[in-house]
């Protein structure tokens, strides 16, 4: 006669919701131990919906890495948050992440509300982020969240340096419902290298471009191609305004060199290949109003 299982497998969506650098993706990196969201002190790095995959012997986390919650204008923005929005309705585990540190705004009392109409089966964890700095006299608003939020779970961490994220990822395993594994045991996002190409350069257009320039930016593949010996990468960099494509490309095309260095160093660690960057940059006016061409985006 066969043992019972004793320890069934337990599978589930974990959605993790914030406003804008909360640290929603430096969160996901840190708790599957790899590089699989890009990460940038600017808001809405984060523009679409990325899975990030968690497996151990008896649990899958699919990690719903969503973009920022935010007051939009633009049709860009009203798809990033409706994106958000779908997470919530999909996810057997809502996370909301908050900064300690800083005060609940109104992008807060927002998600609150959203988070207020989940699915009576659905846990809600209350995390707080960035305890570290708490450290240096920074006071926490730990318990201002705590009066907008209906969480039953309630934890502190710190996602830079990993303070309370070893117990973060075991009470989310507790929670998970019981179900089969849904995706291979080695698979650690959904994104293919071609989205991964485009947003390693537009990591490098947050880190090295100020102002309008990053949220005006977006980075199309023109064109991937593994080569025995080599990876040929060719992408164009569309902005809204011909000024802007001339500070992208800079004086004497100093500021893309750096920015196609920068990503190209990346990948080359992220793939361990040779890589040939391409990039050209082009002006699509006005590009974050154009629905057709966000669809073509994805």
């Amino acid at each position: 006669m066969s043992k019972p299982n004793l320890c069934p497998f337990r599978s589930g969506y974990v959605a993790v919701f914030g406003r804008p650098n909360v640290g929603k993706s430096t969160l996901i990196n840190r708790l599957l131990s790899e590089k699989v969201a890009i990460v940038s002190p600017k808001p809405q790095t984060t523009r679409r919906l990325q899975l990030g995959i968690f497996t151990d012997a008896h649990h899958q986390i699919i990690f719903m890495d969503t973009p920022g919650i935010h007051r939009h204008k633009q049709a860009f923005g009203q798809k990033m948050v409706a994106s958000a929005i779908q997470a919530f309705k999909n996810a057997d585990v809502l996370l909301w992440l908050t900064d300690v540190c800083q005060a609940p705004n109104a992008a807060d009392v927002q998600i609150a509300q959203i988070l207020k109409r989940r699915k009576e089966e659905q846990t809600l964890f209350l995390v707080g982020n960035k305890i570290d700095r708490l450290m240096d006299g920074v006071p926490s608003h730990e318990e201002s969240y705590r009066e907008l939020s209906t969480a039953e779970c309630h934890l502190q961490i710190s996602a830079l340096h990993g303070d309370g994220v070893g117990d973060l990822l075991a009470t989310l395993c507790h929670h998970l419902p019981e179900g089969p594994m849904l995706y291979p045991a080695d698979q650690i996002s959904d994104a293919n290298m071609r989205f991964t190409a485009a947003e390693i350069i537009r990591e490098n257009i947050l880190n090295h471009c100020e102002q309008e320039i990053p949220h005006a930016s977006a980075v199309e593949i023109t064109s991937y191609q593994e080569l025995p010996a080599l990876t040929v990468i060719s992408a164009v960099i569309f902005v809204e305004k011909d000024s802007q494509k001339g500070i992208l490309i800079g004086k004497g095309g100093r500021m893309i060199k750096r920015i196609g260095q920068g990503a190209r160093r990346a990948l080359e660690e992220m793939t361990a290949a040779h890589i040939h960057l391409d990039l050209r940059v082009k002006t699509h006016k006005n590009w974050r109003r154009d629905e057709e061409f966000i669809q073509r985006l994805g």
